[in-house]
Order: C-alpha cells, then structure tokens, then sequence
C-alpha cells in the first residue's frame, strides 16, 4: 500500500489519510510518497511500518548509522529542516491544545549537529565469548539492537567505549551489563561508570582502568553494584564525579547527577532566561527541580535569595558541593520532594519561580497551587510538549504566555525542549 505523508507529529511519527481514515507510520517526510506494511487497525486509526520510500523528498539525506530508527530517528532529515519540524509540532500543540498562535515560534539550534551528547548510557550484550553494545529497541524493556559507535557523542567518548570492550572481553567481565560514559565540555575529562551485577570483577577492572587512562583524560572509573535491596558504589580508580562550567560557575556532578545532555545550548537557555527575568538584586526565586544547582547558582549573584528544591541525594549533595565551590552565600536548599515543598516554599515572598521537572510536568495538583500562591513570574522548562500543555491550561487561567521559545538540545531526534515565561 503506498501513501504521501502529510507531516510529522510529535513525538516523531509520520501521518498520512487515506480514505477518510489516518494513517500513523514510522518514517517518512512530508510530502513523500511511501510504501506501507499495516500492522494495527484500530477504530479512529491505522498504524503501519514504511518499508520504502518511493519519491523521496529533497530533505532526505543518508542516515550515518544503520541502527538511527532506536535512537535518533532525524538523521534521515537534512538539519534545518528537522528545526522547521519541530517549530511546526510545537505549534500545532499550542494551537489544538490552548488556542494559541506560536506562527513566529524560531527553534534555537544545537551548534554541534552531531557529537553533542555528555553523556551516554548503553547495555553490553554477550555472544558466546564475545561482548556487544546495545540499546533498548524502542517501546521494549526486553528487546535489543546491537550498536557498533553512536555518533552523538565524541569521538574521544566512542574510542574509549571500544577499547573498554575490547579490554572486557578480554577479561571476561560478563558481571558488567550496563555503562555510562560522561564528558566534560569544559576540560574534556571522561567518567566511565559501570553497572554490574557483582563487585567479583574488581580484580581485572583495576587492569582496565589503568590502561584506560594511559590512553584518556580519563577522571574516574566507578563500579555499581546493583543489589536486591541496596545500591553500592565503588571507586575502581581516580574519582567520581566531573567538572563542568557555565561562564565563570563551577558544577561538580557525578555518575548519576541529572545535567542537560547539551551544555552549549544549556548557556543559551540561562543566557535567555537571564535577559527575561531582568533581576534587580532584591528578588527572591524559587528553584524547582533544581538538581545540581545549574539554573539557581548560574542566576544567584543578582537575587536576594534562592531557594533551590530537589528529590535526589545525589543531585543534593553535588547541589550543596557546588553552592560551596561558587561562594555562594544566599542558596537555601530544601531536599525532598517538589510536591512536598511547594506550600511552604510559596507561603513566603517568592517574585520568580523556576520548575524544570521530568517528562511528567509538574503535574495538575502543583500547577493549582501555584496559581493559588500568585507568584508574579513562572519560568517553566520543559522537556515534554505534552505534558507542558497540560499543565498551562491550568495556569493560564491566572497567567500570560509572556513568551515561548524552543530549544534544540537533541539533534537528529524528535525530542524538544521548550521554556515558557508566565506573568501574572
């Protein structure tokens, strides 16, 4: 069955109409003429697999890894245009969601298209004798497909993955199941954290580390043990934790501290989110989600007080770490849940609050309270554009879309990340 694709929706899937009845695929461009397979008939839908493009469109370009449809779907797509795809799904949002018109909606470009990512995670797969890198196949906690490099990180970071597995077949380390590679864009030093499921390797992994870093600017290598009912970490050589830098701010993170995965286009959110809250010194600001500090100790020196809120103890600990390595003497941290918090934090003066949650959103609860509380300004980042609608239909009852703007922290794949600015 052939058909032309119509757009692209978020998250990343391809529509099309055929007799009245949508069509949901998962490749194709907009006005491309594709052959389909079906694979579901639901009441108000299709749902189909493209097996060939058959009029290509001019912004197809050849994909550089065979495995692009796990991880990084885009790459199909020439890089202006996958901006353009993403104002669009943006718009289209806002506009059936909200009633709002986003028409001048620019989406603020990744500099590097690709080897952006500080970090990635990935599961080792065994053949016989013989180790393998993997990823989870998408919509599966079961299924894998095997990887030979991903070309969203550096080089450097791919070099160091393939001799660590050349050194762990070597060593048959078949407790390591899982590794995570972090990258300073600071200093260029490398954390290799690896998961597995018993400390009997510690032995051969001390051999490892030690080649590892006769060939990297490698800064730790760290082995976690998962147990039934614990978590152990232990240091096999160096240290755990990395540094990074915006503009002149210190942030220590660790293994498994959250950090936006593109720090160049992180400057460029708190270099905008700067210009939009014009602080005068005086200001108190609440920072939810706060993690290891980056958005609260980047914007610390203009307020009077920030009030920093975060779930996680590691997240915390390099939050309290990086508040004493910046000097910075008016950060209040509360630890413990943003829900938790939320009434006590917003009982007192608070003239900004910023909220940078998961994919979930802050949720219909938080949302209400903040209406409730009247705090005159709302910076919300988010990650989801779903879940981020959701939320502004409750808080635009009290508030104004100030502005929106997009930003491209994931190159080659359909994911988006937005700031919204409310006013009261």
């Amino acid at each position: 069955m052939q058909i032309q694709i119509q757009k692209i929706v978020y998250p990343g899937r391809s529509l099309s109409a055929q007799e009245g009845k949508v069509i949901f695929t998962d490749e194709g461009l907009p006005g491309e003429l594709v052959e389909i397979e079906i694979l579901k008939e639901k009441k108000n839908y299709l749902e189909a697999r493209t097996v060939r493009v058959v009029e290509p469109s001019p912004h197809r370009v050849k994909p550089r890894c065979d495995h692009y449809k796990i991880c990084s779907p885009y790459q199909c797509i020439d890089y202006p245009f996958q901006l353009e795809i993403k104002a669009g799904q943006i718009k289209e949002i806002f506009s059936h969601d909200l009633k709002i018109d986003l028409s001048g909606l620019r989406v603020t470009a990744s500099e590097k298209e690709w080897g952006y990512r500080n970090k990635i995670h990935l599961h080792i797969l065994w053949d016989k004798d013989k180790p393998r890198f993997a990823y989870h196949e998408a919509e599966s906690l079961n299924t894998f497909v095997e990887i030979e490099k991903c070309f969203l990180i550096s080089d450097e970071a791919n070099s160091l993955l393939a001799l660590f597995l050349k050194a762990a077949e070597i060593q048959k380390l078949r407790s390591v199941e899982e590794v995570t590679i972090r990258e300073s864009s600071y200093n260029k030093e490398m954390l290799i954290v690896l998961y597995a499921s018993s400390a009997k390797h510690s032995g051969p992994l001390q051999k490892i580390a030690e080649e590892l870093k006769s060939e990297f600017p490698l800064r730790g290598v760290i082995c976690i043990v998962r147990k039934e009912r614990s978590v152990d970490e232990i240091i096999i050589s160096g240290d755990d934790e990395i540094e990074e830098r915006i503009d002149d701010k210190i942030f220590r993170l660790g293994p498994e501290s959250f950090f936006q995965i593109n720090t160049g286009v992180l400057k460029e959110l708190i270099k905008d989110m700067r210009g939009e809250l014009s602080l005068a010194g005086k200001e108190t600001l609440a920072d939810f989600y706060t993690g290891i500090g980056t958005f609260g100790i980047a914007l610390a020196s203009e307020v009077r007080e920030v009030i920093g809120v975060e779930s996680s103890a590691e997240n915390t600990a390099f939050l309290r770490k990086n508040i004493g390595l910046n000097g910075v003497k008016n950060f209040k941290v509360c630890e413990g849940a943003a829900e938790e918090w939320l009434s006590k934090t917003l009982s007192g003066k608070v003239d900004a609050l910023i909220v940078d949650p998961p994919r979930k959103g802050i949720g219909e609860a938080m949302s209400a309270k903040i209406v409730e509380a009247a705090v005159p300004l709302i910076v919300y980042i988010s990650c989801n554009p779903s879940t981020l609608v959701r939320d502004l239909k409750i808080l635009l009852g009290k508030y104004s879309l100030k502005r929106l703007q997009a930003y491209d922290f994931f190159p080659q794949t359909p994911h988006i990340e937005t700031c919204a600015i409310l006013t009261r």
